[in-house]
């Protein structure tokens, strides 16, 4: 069994079970487990920058955590690695579209063996990168910045708790840790369906 197998059980485990905090490791886990294989692939296929890349994978991890919570993902038929670079795919799409709404983008630039997803299903995805998008605004200052230097700057909580100020790196592990809790608990009220 392959670490992502494994570890997509373990997150389907942990979010049946109501377990909040197992599952805020898990995701972190999973951050960590295919980042530099994602921003490698989004500079190189993408020819984003490293920012670029980096904000592409932190919107990806968000989509895959609200397909998680809301449901819609329950099995995988590919991949976790192959599952996580689809969605990034269509994040990076998405990235591209914002960023000049003039010039097109290439659709047949595909990952190996990834499904393809129907209109229907890339109309969904795009309506949940707007949903992760409000659901950024509508955190504090302090959290969006934490939240960014944290999974956008990759800086350690050391770095974070000297630039926040704070007393020690378990104040800013707290702080990141109450970010995240905030920011699910926007997603969980979301009204969004899948």
């Amino acid at each position: 069994m392959d670490k992502g197998h494994a570890l997509f059980q373990e997150l389907l485990t942990a979010h049946r079970s109501g377990a909040e905090k197992k599952l805020d490791e898990l995701i972190e886990q999973l951050y960590h487990l295919y980042r530099p294989a994602f921003l490698s692939w989004a500079q190189h296929e993408w020819k984003l920058s490293a920012y670029y890349a980096s904000e592409a994978y932190q919107k990806t991890i968000l989509v895959f955590y609200l397909n998680l919570k809301s449901g819609k993902l329950h099995t995988l038929t590919s991949t976790l690695k192959t599952y996580i670079f689809g969605i990034g795919k269509r994040v990076v799409q998405e990235l591209r579209r914002e960023d000049s709404k003039s010039t097109p983008y290439d659709e047949m630039a595909t990952l190996p063996n990834e499904p393809d997803m129907g209109y229907l299903e890339r109309e969904e995805q795009a309506h949940r990168l707007q949903i992760v998008e409000e659901l950024l605004q509508q955190l504090s200052e302090k959290c969006r910045k934490i939240l960014d230097m944290y999974y956008f700057r990759n800086f350690s909580m050391e770095a974070i708790a000297q630039r926040m100020n704070y007393s020690s790196i378990d104040v800013a592990k707290k702080s990141k840790y109450e970010c995240m809790r905030r920011l699910r608990k926007l997603a969980k009220s979301n009204s969004f369906k899948s």
